[in-house]
């Protein structure tokens, strides 16, 4: 096992003359625990050399060294009274002695403490507003993995023959997990539709692994380097993603949903540009107009469908630049004859640019399944 110094550390430079005084800069208790060995540690330290002077004494170190192991009292009192160079040098040897030693002999983990450190994602069966299914998505067109979070309605197991809508959650390392059971809470209070939502999450939110600033930048002048990485996202969501998700659960492909904030509010208007029949509806939820602003002006693809819908999002405590841009954007698309979708402007009055979320989805969503909810029974409260 190598442990890396870093730079300028050395034996002598591990317990600093002023650390082993009775004064506050006393070493940590931790470190106290192994410091009585310096008795036991035959060194030889003539001409600025330190080194264990024979094999036999360096086995009788170790020895020692186990031994106060199991007595940090006896080695406390030891380190108190510790004053010359060579006594410090000691110890500091001793103090990286026992961490190797402690590495190399820590037995490996048993029994149900293994099987938890060497578990898959943390099971979500037990949160029954959570409760349904994950998997990994290696993309070809973004070149790396995504997790894919699902959340299945209440009753799917029971209606083996019933198909749902579903909605596509973008950043669903935190969206996700409060959307999962908003809608379920919807479901009981305001009979919106049950739903599959599925969380698409990068696994983190380290910008090493989480890269939604590639993935929800479209191509532009101003977009920097390597993060124009929409279209191959689109790819990854159209070719590979939602074909598995239809195959794995009974979805009903004409009604999705898709649904991003800030960054990936972006995306979602971008790609209903760029494939306006890809979902039936769309929720941009405070959404950034750059890089490339102006791709999100550009003429629509050809779409087939009639009952397209897109909602706008705005909170009025968000930046106001924000605001001003949801404003031009949605004027300029509606008075355009060539929108491919109705669109719906939310302003929140109260709403700030993140944690309105939830009254985002709230207002959106059953505004968009009107019809299913006047149609549903009332259902009694309980």
């Amino acid at each position: 096992m190598h442990l890396p110094a870093r730079p300028g550390d050395g034996a002598a430079a591990a317990l600093p003359q002023d650390s082993v005084s009775d004064g506050a800069a006393r070493p940590r208790p931790v470190a106290c625990t192994i410091a009585g060995l310096h008795d036991a540690m035959p060194l030889d330290t003539a001409a600025g050399r330190v080194r264990i002077k024979a094999p036999v004494e360096g086995i009788r170190f170790v020895g020692a060294l186990l031994h106060d192991m199991r007595h940090p009292k006896s080695a406390l009192r030891k380190l108190r009274v510790c004053r010359d160079r060579a006594q410090r040098i000691r110890l500091a040897l001793a103090c990286t002695a026992t961490l190797l030693l402690a590495a190399c002999a820590s037995p490996p983990l048993a029994g149900p403490h293994a099987a938890r450190a060497a578990a898959a994602p943390v099971p979500l069966d037990h949160l029954p507003a959570l409760r349904g299914d994950y998997f990994a998505l290696d993309s070809q067109h973004t070149g790396r993995r995504h997790h894919i979070y699902v959340r299945l309605p209440e009753g799917y197991a029971e209606n083996p023959h019933a198909r749902y809508p579903v909605v596509y959650v973008l950043d669903g390392d935190s969206l996700f997990p409060l959307l999962a059971p908003t809608h379920l809470f919807l479901h009981y209070d305001e009979r919106l539709p049950e739903a599959i939502l599925v969380g698409i999450a990068y696994g983190g939110f380290d910008p090493s692994i989480n890269k939604r600033n590639v993935d929800f930048s479209a191509p532009g002048d101003d977009a920097r380097p390597g993060e124009a990485g929409a279209p191959a996202f689109l790819d990854f969501l159209r070719n590979e993603l939602l074909p598995q998700a239809e195959n794995r659960y009974r979805i009903d492909p004409l009604q999705r949903v898709l649904l991003g904030q800030s960054r990936s509010g972006y995306f979602v208007l971008w790609s209903a540009l760029q494939d306006p029949d890809l979902f039936r509806a769309r929720i941009a939820s405070n959404p950034a107009f750059t890089p490339a602003r102006q791709a999100l002006f550009g003429a629509p693809a050809a779409h087939g469908r009639d009952d397209l819908d897109l909602v706008l999002a705005s909170g009025a405590r968000d930046a106001g630049f924000r605001m001003r841009n949801a404003i031009e954007w949605n004027a300029f698309w509606t008075a355009r004859p060539d929108a491919p979708w109705t669109i719906r402007h939310l302003v929140l009055p109260e709403g700030t640019h993140a944690a309105s979320i939830g009254e985002v989805y709230r207002q959106a969503m059953t505004g968009l399944f009107r019809e299913e909810i006047d149609a549903a029974p009332a259902q009694a409260a309980d």
